[in-house]
Protein backbone atom coordinates (compact mmCIF):
# COMPACT_ATOMS: atom_id res chain seq x y z
CA UNK A 1 0.00 0.00 0.00
CA UNK A 2 1.82 3.45 -0.99
CA UNK A 3 1.94 5.91 1.66
CA UNK A 4 -0.38 8.54 2.28
CA UNK A 5 1.30 11.25 2.26
CA UNK A 6 -0.26 13.59 -1.10
CA UNK A 7 -3.12 15.44 0.58
CA UNK A 8 -6.49 14.23 -0.76
CA UNK A 9 -8.20 17.72 -0.61
CA UNK A 10 -7.00 19.19 -4.34
CA UNK A 11 -6.63 22.89 -2.96
CA UNK A 12 -4.18 21.38 -0.06
CA UNK A 13 -2.69 19.02 -2.89
CA UNK A 14 -2.30 22.41 -5.17
CA UNK A 15 -0.18 23.83 -2.48
CA UNK A 16 1.74 20.65 -1.54
CA UNK A 17 2.73 20.06 -4.80
CA UNK A 18 3.67 23.58 -5.27
CA UNK A 19 6.24 23.12 -2.49
CA UNK A 20 7.62 20.05 -3.65
CA UNK A 21 8.45 21.75 -7.10
CA UNK A 22 10.21 24.20 -5.62
CA UNK A 23 12.10 22.27 -3.02
CA UNK A 24 12.99 19.59 -5.85
CA UNK A 25 14.63 22.18 -7.99
CA UNK A 26 16.86 22.86 -4.84
CA UNK A 27 17.77 18.97 -4.07
CA UNK A 28 18.12 17.62 -7.91
CA UNK A 29 21.22 17.89 -8.11
CA UNK A 30 22.20 15.62 -5.36
CA UNK A 31 19.24 13.16 -5.63
CA UNK A 32 19.63 12.83 -9.15
CA UNK A 33 16.79 14.19 -10.51
CA UNK A 34 16.85 15.86 -13.80
CA UNK A 35 15.62 19.32 -15.41
CA UNK A 36 13.44 17.79 -17.46
CA UNK A 37 11.54 15.73 -14.92
CA UNK A 38 11.40 19.49 -12.79
CA UNK A 39 9.61 20.47 -15.84
CA UNK A 40 7.18 17.84 -16.77
CA UNK A 41 6.30 18.45 -12.71
CA UNK A 42 6.16 22.05 -13.23
CA UNK A 43 3.72 21.40 -16.25
CA UNK A 44 1.43 18.99 -14.32
CA UNK A 45 1.18 21.83 -11.82
CA UNK A 46 0.33 24.44 -14.02
CA UNK A 47 -2.35 22.63 -15.87
CA UNK A 48 -3.70 21.16 -12.83
CA UNK A 49 -4.17 24.80 -10.95
CA UNK A 50 -5.59 26.10 -14.09
CA UNK A 51 -8.67 23.34 -14.66
CA UNK A 52 -9.07 23.78 -10.68
CA UNK A 53 -9.85 27.32 -11.56
CA UNK A 54 -11.82 26.48 -14.28
CA UNK A 55 -13.95 24.60 -12.23
CA UNK A 56 -14.43 27.05 -9.45
CA UNK A 57 -15.72 29.58 -11.92
CA UNK A 58 -18.16 26.78 -13.24
CA UNK A 59 -19.40 26.58 -9.96
CA UNK A 60 -19.33 29.88 -9.13
CA UNK A 61 -21.75 29.99 -12.79
CA UNK A 62 -23.97 27.31 -12.29
CA UNK A 63 -24.74 28.31 -8.26
CA UNK A 64 -25.54 31.55 -9.85
CA UNK A 65 -28.02 30.22 -12.16
CA UNK A 66 -29.56 27.99 -10.03
CA UNK A 67 -30.18 30.90 -7.76
CA UNK A 68 -31.84 32.98 -10.24
CA UNK A 69 -33.29 30.15 -11.39
CA UNK A 70 -35.00 29.59 -7.96
CA UNK A 71 -36.25 33.20 -7.90
CA UNK A 72 -37.97 33.54 -11.31
CA UNK A 73 -40.01 30.34 -9.96
CA UNK A 74 -40.90 32.14 -6.68
CA UNK A 75 -42.08 35.50 -8.45
CA UNK A 76 -43.82 33.11 -11.30
CA UNK A 77 -45.93 31.22 -8.92
CA UNK A 78 -46.64 33.86 -6.94
CA UNK A 79 -48.25 35.62 -9.90
CA UNK A 80 -50.35 32.52 -10.79
CA UNK A 81 -51.20 31.86 -7.53
CA UNK A 82 -52.80 35.53 -6.94
CA UNK A 83 -54.22 35.79 -10.23
CA UNK A 84 -56.01 32.35 -9.87
CA UNK A 85 -57.97 33.89 -6.18
CA UNK A 86 -58.94 37.22 -8.89
CA UNK A 87 -60.22 34.69 -11.28
CA UNK A 88 -62.18 32.30 -8.82
CA UNK A 89 -63.74 35.29 -7.28
CA UNK A 90 -64.93 36.88 -10.68
CA UNK A 91 -68.62 36.94 -11.00
CA UNK A 92 -68.72 34.71 -14.24
CA UNK A 93 -65.78 32.28 -12.94
CA UNK A 94 -67.46 28.55 -12.91
CA UNK A 95 -66.35 25.47 -11.94
CA UNK A 96 -66.10 24.00 -15.62
CA UNK A 97 -63.29 27.07 -16.29
CA UNK A 98 -61.63 26.12 -13.29
CA UNK A 99 -61.05 22.48 -14.67
CA UNK A 100 -59.93 23.43 -17.94
CA UNK A 101 -57.52 25.71 -16.66
CA UNK A 102 -56.61 23.09 -14.08
CA UNK A 103 -56.49 25.58 -10.86
CA UNK A 104 -58.85 23.51 -8.85
CA UNK A 105 -56.38 21.57 -6.48
CA UNK A 106 -57.69 18.18 -4.93
CA UNK A 107 -59.74 18.62 -1.82
CA UNK A 108 -59.79 21.95 -2.45
CA UNK A 109 -61.88 24.45 -0.37
CA UNK A 110 -64.66 26.33 -0.65
CA UNK A 111 -63.07 29.62 -0.77
CA UNK A 112 -66.40 31.55 0.44
CA UNK A 113 -66.47 29.63 3.57
CA UNK A 114 -64.70 31.98 6.62
CA UNK A 115 -65.03 28.98 8.81
CA UNK A 116 -63.16 26.80 7.05
CA UNK A 117 -60.70 29.15 5.12
CA UNK A 118 -57.18 28.13 6.21
CA UNK A 119 -54.21 30.57 4.78
CA UNK A 120 -52.27 29.11 2.14
CA UNK A 121 -48.38 30.17 2.33
CA UNK A 122 -45.02 29.05 0.94
CA UNK A 123 -41.64 30.04 2.46
CA UNK A 124 -38.05 30.99 0.96
CA UNK A 125 -35.35 31.04 2.64
CA UNK A 126 -32.30 33.78 2.08
CA UNK A 127 -29.34 34.79 3.37
CA UNK A 128 -31.32 38.01 4.87
CA UNK A 129 -34.65 36.62 6.03
CA UNK A 130 -37.01 33.90 5.66
CA UNK A 131 -39.96 35.34 2.92
CA UNK A 132 -43.47 34.01 3.36
CA UNK A 133 -45.81 34.73 0.06
CA UNK A 134 -49.34 33.69 1.17
CA UNK A 135 -52.48 34.19 -0.71
CA UNK A 136 -54.83 37.32 0.92
CA UNK A 137 -58.22 35.56 -0.90
CA UNK A 138 -60.96 37.47 0.37
CA UNK A 139 -59.46 38.26 4.02
CA UNK A 140 -58.42 41.54 5.20
CA UNK A 141 -54.96 40.13 6.28
CA UNK A 142 -53.21 37.12 8.19
CA UNK A 143 -51.81 36.75 11.55
CA UNK A 144 -48.26 34.97 11.49
CA UNK A 145 -47.09 33.13 14.47
CA UNK A 146 -43.72 30.95 14.58
CA UNK A 147 -41.58 28.49 16.90
CA UNK A 148 -37.54 28.29 16.96
CA UNK A 149 -34.83 26.66 17.97
CA UNK A 150 -35.37 24.39 20.95
CA UNK A 151 -39.22 26.51 20.90
CA UNK A 152 -42.02 24.08 21.88
CA UNK A 153 -45.20 26.70 21.64
CA UNK A 154 -45.70 28.99 18.91
CA UNK A 155 -45.51 32.49 19.56
CA UNK A 156 -46.74 35.59 17.90
CA UNK A 157 -44.36 37.24 15.11
CA UNK A 158 -46.75 39.90 13.54
CA UNK A 159 -49.72 40.27 11.53
CA UNK A 160 -49.52 41.49 8.02
CA UNK A 161 -51.92 42.65 5.45
CA UNK A 162 -50.23 42.67 2.31
CA UNK A 163 -48.01 39.39 0.89
CA UNK A 164 -45.19 38.54 1.24
CA UNK A 165 -44.20 38.84 4.97
CA UNK A 166 -40.32 39.69 5.50
CA UNK A 167 -39.04 37.42 9.19
CA UNK A 168 -35.84 39.59 9.58
CA UNK A 169 -34.91 38.25 13.21
CA UNK A 170 -31.21 37.13 13.47
CA UNK A 171 -30.83 33.51 14.53
CA UNK A 172 -30.48 32.70 18.44
CA UNK A 173 -27.48 31.62 18.08
CA UNK A 174 -24.57 33.43 15.63
CA UNK A 175 -23.45 31.23 12.78
CA UNK A 176 -25.92 28.25 14.25
CA UNK A 177 -28.39 27.01 11.27
CA UNK A 178 -31.74 27.42 13.31
CA UNK A 179 -35.27 25.29 12.61
CA UNK A 180 -38.13 27.45 12.41
CA UNK A 181 -41.66 26.77 12.02
CA UNK A 182 -44.38 29.24 10.95
CA UNK A 183 -48.14 29.42 10.96
CA UNK A 184 -50.78 31.95 9.62
CA UNK A 185 -54.74 32.81 10.47
CA UNK A 186 -56.80 34.81 8.31
CA UNK A 187 -58.14 38.19 9.65
CA UNK A 188 -61.27 39.89 8.72
CA UNK A 189 -61.83 42.62 9.85
CA UNK A 190 -59.02 42.57 12.03
CA UNK A 191 -60.47 39.79 13.86
CA UNK A 192 -59.00 36.00 13.76
CA UNK A 193 -60.74 33.98 11.63
CA UNK A 194 -61.53 30.55 9.71
CA UNK A 195 -58.42 27.71 10.87
CA UNK A 196 -54.81 27.72 11.64
CA UNK A 197 -52.61 26.96 7.78
CA UNK A 198 -50.30 24.10 8.22
CA UNK A 199 -46.93 24.43 9.49
CA UNK A 200 -44.26 24.79 7.43
CA UNK A 201 -40.74 24.40 8.67
CA UNK A 202 -37.46 25.28 7.48
CA UNK A 203 -33.73 25.61 8.52
CA UNK A 204 -31.95 29.23 8.20
CA UNK A 205 -28.62 30.96 8.78
CA UNK A 206 -29.33 34.74 9.26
Amino acid sequence: MPSQYLPTVETVLLTWFDNFIQKLTTHAPTIGVTNEKITEFQTDFDNIKNMLNEVASLKASYQSKVKAKDILLRDAKKRIRDQVVIIKRHSQYTEAIGEDLSIIGAGEEDPTSILDAMPEFFLTVMPDMVRADWLKKQFGGVVIESKRGNETVFSRLDKDSLSPYEDTRKNLVAGVPETRTYRMRYLLNDAEVGKWSNEVTVVCLI
